[in-house]
């Protein structure tokens, strides 16, 4: 999937949220911000969905410096686990990263990232 391809995606589901009300915009902007975050930190769709809220780890401080902000997304079961039994990957888009932290600002650590299966 190209960059421009993948921004078409997330500006549509973001653009339903708008549109949709309650449980629907809840999961337009979820399979938005999944798009995402896979495409800019490279993840597989099953490490996407075994992230849970502590996996993230936001930037402390000041904001004004946006080439310096970042979040650490830590995969605990990668799929080249038997080299390495935790990885993680540096998400630098700052956008993204400014939408992750409005999206789990009362999320708790134990609970999934992003609240849907694969089976649906």
């Amino acid at each position: 999937m190209s960059a421009y391809r993948m921004e078409c995606l997330v500006v549509v589901s973001m653009g339903r949220a708008v549109s949709e009300e309650g449980l629907m915009r809840k999961q337009w902007l979820t399979a938005g911000l999944a798009v995402w975050l896979c495409f800019s930190c490279m993840l597989r769709p099953g490490e996407l969905l075994n992230l849970r809220r502590r996996d993230i780890s936001f930037p402390d401080g000041d904001f004004g410096n946006e080439e310096m902000l970042g979040a650490v997304v830590i995969i605990r079961r990668p799929k080249t686990r038997r080299i390495w039994k935790e990885q993680f990957v540096l998400c630098r888009d700052v956008k993204l990263v400014r939408w992750l932290r409005w999206w789990l600002d009362e999320v708790s650590g134990s609970r999934l990232f992003f609240p849907f299966s694969r089976y649906v």
